[in-house]
Order: structure tokens, then C-alpha cells, then sequence
């Protein structure tokens, strides 16, 4: 089932489609300079919607996984593995006789870490996707090949974007295929979103 966060990112992207690429370019003509510009700006904003959306997302899970533990020191899988990443080896081995409260403080300190990283991600490619995910509790194997696919393939056109020229980029492609794309991706999100809620929880 689609979380609240989802269906707003959803809602985002179609008023980002209606504003920038709700137009057609005829068959006999190669988009016009405003309608590329146009075109850019929708991808631009997009790959920013869908980044905030996840990093919003990851941070939601490791606060929840902290909440957790505070209320019914409860260890989900997302606290788990907060731990295991963000744990430095001197806090490992200190853990033998430690008592509830300085078990907190080091959840507290491994999930600040975290925060850390959420706060420093730049990007949805499989990376970024690999190093947020780690800390709301996602294996490699979690995250379905369709999502780093795609996400891999929009992080990278939207490099071309950002970083070049327009009249080098070569990975624009018209107003209903960049449409298209955007809301393929975040289709595949929905099960990302899915599987974090069940990792935090």
C-alpha cells in the first residue's frame, strides 16, 4: 500500500508534467529551444522530487527504528543494521555489560551517523541507493534490479542535464517519453517504499 509520502511525490510529478511537458512536439519537427528548456527543467526537478522523496524516506526509518527501541526496545531490521554499519569497532566491543541507557546512547550515536549521511547524499543511483538503504535496512538483494535500473538510467541523463551544455546534451527525449519515464520510476519506488516501512518497523 502506497504511504501518504508516496502519493505526494506522485501528485508532484504530475503537477511538474502539467507545467513543464504538457505539450506535444509534432512528428515533422525536432523540439524548439523553450520546449527543450522546458524539457530540462522537468527532468532537473524530478530527479530533485524523487531524491528528497528518498532521502525523507531513509530518514523516516531510522528515526522510527530509534523510536522503537525507546518506546518497546524493540531491534527492527533497520535498527539492526544502523548498527552494524555506523558502529565504530571500539563501540563494538565495549557492549559487553552495557546497560539499557548507554545501549541508547550508542543506538542515538550510530542513527546522528546516519542522519549524517542522509543529509550529505548527492543523487538515486545505485550508490546513493546502496549507502541509504544500508541504513534503513536494505541488502543488495532488497533492492529490485527494475528500481536501479531506473534509477541508474535517470541519475545519468539528468548528469547530461546538469552538467553540460544544451546542445550537447543528447539524452533528452520528448515532452510524454520524459513523462513516461518519471512516473516509471517512481512506480518502481513504491515498493522501496514498502520494504522500508517493514525494515523501520
Amino acid at each position: 500500500m502506497a504511504s501518504v509520502e508516496l502519493a505526494a511525490l506522485r501528485a508532484r510529478i504530475l503537477e511538474l508534467e502539467r507545467k513543464f511537458v504538457g505539450f506535444d512536439v509534432p512528428l515533422d519537427r525536432e523540439p524548439n529551444s523553450d520546449e527543450l528548456d522546458s524539457i530540462a527543467a522537468f527532468k532537473l526537478l524530478v530527479h530533485a522530487e524523487i531524491e528528497g522523496f528518498i532521502e525523507a524516506r531513509v530518514q523516516y526509518a531510522v528515526d522510527e527504528a530509534v523510536r522503537l527501541w525507546k518506546v518497546d526496545q524493540k531491534i527492527s531490521r533497520a535498527l539492526l543494521f544502523i548498527l552494524m554499519r555506523w558502529s565504530s569497532e571500539e563501540e563494538q566491543s565495549s557492549t559487553l555489560g552495557m546497560d539499557s541507557a548507554r545501549f541508547t546512547q550508542q543506538i542515538e550515536r550510530c542513527a546522528q551517523r546516519a542522519r549524517k549521511e542522509v543529509d550529505e547524499n548527492n543523487g538515486i543511483k545505485l550508490d546513493a541507493l546502496q549507502k541509504l538503504g544500508c541504513s534503513a535496512g536494505f541488502l543488495i538483494d532488497d533492492l529490485q534490479p527494475t528500481l536501479t535500473g531506473a534509477a541508474n538510467s535517470y541519475g545519468k541523463d539528468r548528469g547530461d542535464v546538469a552538467h553540460k551544455p544544451r546542445g550537447q546534451v543528447r539524452s533528452l527525449n520528448g515532452p510524454r517519453e520524459e513523462a513516461g519515464a518519471a512516473r516509471a520510476l517512481v512506480d518502481e519506488l513504491e515498493r522501496f517504499d514498502d520494504q522500508l516501512i517493514n525494515f523501520a518497523t
